[in-house]
């Protein structure tokens, strides 16, 4: 095949970059409504034509709603993919890549059926970025962990039983044809098709509006509709001779099922292509979001090693109607799978009854994986939030309540559930404007038209002006007020100063305000003195102010916050409780079985089994492996940490950190304190569980003893002193002041240990107080049939799982 070398080579890049900067990815397939060509993106525009398809006459004769060629393209109807979907373009291709062997076998390519034609240059082309991963040194692995299997693969028409009715579960929006409308539509044939309007209530019906394609086909002038070709439909009486052609094998006349009989044979080629270049590879398997995904199974070829689960959701009112409320909102997933005996009851209303469903939406789809595809990890490959929500108006305003209403809904969701989590999406070239620059979607993170402060170090020939008078900024779009009020408040500390310097970004003008004087916005012309006082250096970015780091950010508050990066043991509860800036995490660690191993060899050769043995069978007893053992064992007791990621907006300075363990409450180590270790600067607080710092204080005893007694002097006042009675394994047995007590060191096969996190602040209750009422409360909620990992949403303080308090047992 012949592939784009240039985006190779930037694909590259950006892995290097990511490796740089320590971080982990996984490549995505990504494409939605089959391509940029018909709404969406992903495939080239070649393909089309291997199904005779012209891509020219797309918007015309209905095939695909294609922002290029929509006439007022600042008005393209908001979040349209749904129906394009469905619509000709995008359902034929899919029907051709996914099923073309079954449903179009007269459709030969250059030899080939249209389906492996299409599969094997898709096969190909991703076959040949894996080998550029595997042979650039260092990303195989380290950087790239593995791929995803296809994003959001969708069957087109596969499994609709009549031709003639649009899907039952089908978000309508704009024009709306049925398939076999589609298909009149596509060979120039005018129709009356019904028409939605998205409204914050949903898709509101309108009067039907009749499409006129003016003769133009969907199809080139060589070829004819593929499905007619298939005597799906009869274009000389333009009936439909074939109904259901697509719900059932034509051949067998057996029911087909889109994901388990298509969707599944192609995983299993994709799977055996990566993993023949890249044997290490993760397969994230990415069934069609929001459906029921297939069960899994190895004995018919389904790949059952290395796998992650990786499904999509998103709140699916939130993001087609483009507003947040919290007074209604549909349980999507309980609908698709009729949890409701009445539609209507999938309505919840309120805001605590929105935030369960959505917490309980997240559950149903993460247990379906553990149900379908076995015991693997979840990873909730795509989640986010439109924000440009209710016409843009917070870009106008500010005030960005609802959009970190909205993403705090739904991290809780993820949070409460333990799923891991990417977010759709970072877009580095997002405007207000354009969103992320297709079909009108702004989901992106960060956005350029959002506020941009930048500084600059003034030198000592201006060192007379005030540090408050200026302030350098970029872009001239309106100014982001949380950010604002972070510039004036460090202006008046003057914190802009001489030595205060930034990487600058080549491509966005240079601004200016002049708080003093009211200037507004300049066009980027400074004097030549200034200029020459403008020094640009390379500077570490740890080391600028927070509006630096926080520039471009959207709903960060929501978005940024505390989690558990690295856990010693299985993560049970998570939350954070945005309003009151506090932070629980708990979790259950095993006993290692080096400390097991550790036992039986101290009980099998130490003091406990000889006793007070003689200076000779002290050295048998005590040599160098025993010694080894101890030092082994006691490095890998210190990387029993949790580190925690601390947000600088909630958490700027070690002052702002305030922390609390359940170990406080332990009877067995409450004589043990825990160990924390706060990072400001790398935004990690790290802590080591007083059960830890125990075995660590009795390693540490041990080896003490072991020096004290390898010494001649010691081992002979040892050998001549009395010999005392034999001592068994489970005393406690003290030597020269070290302790070892046995029955700590063989604890529960569980350890759980509850840690609250919080940013200080005078006005709220001691955060003993909150920690202590909160193993109250999980104690009450004990023997409830509450999930592992779940939280009871109808306490007003954050509860934890069912699982056993947090002591050492």
């Amino acid at each position: 095949g012949i592939y784009d070398e240039e985006y190779l080579k930037y694909v590259i890049k950006i892995l290097l970059k990511a490796k740089e900067h320590k971080l982990r990815c996984f490549i995505d397939p990504h494409q939605d409504m089959w391509s940029r060509f018909s709404g969406g993106s992903g495939a080239p525009g070649w393909t089309f034509d291997v199904a005779g398809l012209e891509p020219k006459n797309f918007f015309k004769t209905g095939a695909a709603i294609v922002h290029s060629q929509y006439p007022d393209p600042a008005n393209f109807p908001q979040m349209v993919w749904n129906t394009n979907v469905n619509k000709l373009a995008a359902a034929t291709m899919y029907i051709l890549f996914f099923g073309g062997n079954t449903f179009a076998p007269k459709l030969v390519y250059e030899g080939q059926k249209v389906q492996d034609f299409l599969q094997s240059h898709f096969f190909s082309a991703f076959a040949e970025l894996a080998k550029r991963i595997v042979d650039t040194p260092g990303l195989a692995d380290s950087v790239v962990v593995g791929y995803d299997t296809f994003n959001e693969p969708m069957g087109g028409w596969i499994g609709r039983k009549d031709l003639t009715k649009l899907d039952e579960h089908q978000v309508r929006n704009d024009n709306t044809p049925t398939p076999f409308q589609a298909m009149l539509l596509g060979e120039g044939i005018p129709c009356e098709v019904e028409y939605y309007k998205m409204t914050k209530l949903g898709a509101i019906r309108t009067p039907n509006r009749l499409i006129d394609p003016k003769n133009l086909r969907a199809w080139q002038k060589s070829s004819g509709c593929i499905w007619a070709l298939h005597d799906v439909w009869d274009k000389k009486t333009k009936k439909l001779v074939k109904p259901d052609y697509f719900f059932r094998n034509p051949l067998t006349g057996v029911a087909v099922e889109f994901s388990k009989d298509f969707w599944r044979p192609y995983v299993r080629n994709f799977d055996s292509i990566i993993r023949s270049i890249h044997s290490q590879a993760i397969l994230f398997v990415d069934p069609s979001p929001y459906h029921i995904p297939p069960a899994w199974n190895a004995a018919e070829g389904d790949p059952v090693d290395r796998i992650c689960f990786s499904p999509h959701w998103y709140d699916g009112y939130t993001l087609v109607t483009k507003s947040y409320t919290s007074l209604v909102n549909p349980d999507i997933i309980g609908y698709i799978r009729k949890k409701y005996k009445l539609e209507v009851f999938a309505v919840k209303f309120g805001e605590r009854a929105i935030k369960k469903s959505i917490v309980n939406q997240l559950d149903v789809i993460r247990n379906e994986g553990l149900t379908l595809y076995g015991e693997y990890p979840c990873l909730m490959g795509e989640i986010g939030i439109p924000f440009d929500m209710d016409g843009k108006s917070a870009y106008s305003t500010g005030n960005y309540n609802s959009q970190i209403k909205s993403m705090d809904m739904t991290m809780n969701a993820l949070e409460r559930n333990l799923i891991n989590f990417t977010v759709w999406n970072y877009c580095p070239d997002n405007t207000h404007e354009w969103g992320d620059g297709w079909n009108g979607e702004d989901l992106s993170l960060w956005s350029r038209s959002t506020h941009q402060p930048q500084y600059r170090s003034i030198s000592d020939n201006h060192a007379g002006s005030p540090a408050s008078d200026i302030t350098h900024v970029f872009q001239s779009s309106p100014i982001n007020i949380t950010n604002m009020e972070g510039l004036r408040q460090r202006s008046q500390k003057n914190l802009i100063e001489e030595e205060t310097v930034i990487d600058l970004a080549d491509d966005i003008p240079l601004q200016i305000i002049n708080h003093k004087s009211k200037t507004s916005y300049g066009d980027g012309t400074l004097s030549s003195d200034l200029l020459s006082a403008i020094q640009l250096q390379s500077h570490s970015s740890t080391d600028l102010p927070d509006e630096h780091h926080n520039s471009g950010a959207r709903a960060l508050k929501a978005f940024s916050r505390p989690f558990p990066i690295l856990t010693p043991g299985e993560p049970r509860a998570v939350s954070f409780d945005m309003s009151k800036q506090q932070f629980v995490f708990t979790f259950c660690h095993p006993t290692p079985e080096a400390i097991s191993a550790f036992k039986n060899e101290v009980v099998s050769r130490s003091l406990i089994r000889f006793g007070w043995p003689s200076a000779d069978r002290l050295t048998r007893a005590f040599t160098t492996p025993i010694e080894t053992t101890l030092n082994e064992l006691r490095a890998h007791i210190a990387k029993l940490s949790v580190e925690i990621y601390l947000p600088r907006v909630y958490f700027p300075t070690e002052a702002m950190v305030e922390t609390w363990s359940s170990d406080e409450l332990n009877s067995v180590t409450n004589s043990c304190r825990s160990l924390w270790r706060i990072d400001i600067k790398s935004q990690r607080l790290f802590y080591t569980c007083s059960c830890a710092v125990l075995i660590l204080q009795q390693i540490d005893a041990l080896l003490d003893t072991l020096a004290a007694i390898s010494s001649p002097k010691s081992a002979h006042s040892i050998s001549n002193a009395s010999r005392p009675k034999q001592i068994s394994a489970n005393d406690t047995h003290e030597i020269q002041g070290a302790i070892w007590a046995p029955s700590t060191m063989e604890m529960s096969p569980e350890i759980e240990h509850t840690v609250i996190v919080r940013a200080a602040n005078s006005r709220k209750p001691s955060i003993s107080k909150v920690g202590k009422e909160l193993l109250e409360k999980r104690k009450k909620a004990k023997g409830s049939k509450l999930g592992r990992g779940r939280l009871d949403l109808d306490e007003e303080e954050t509860t934890c799982c069912d699982c056993s308090p947090c002591s050492i047992m």
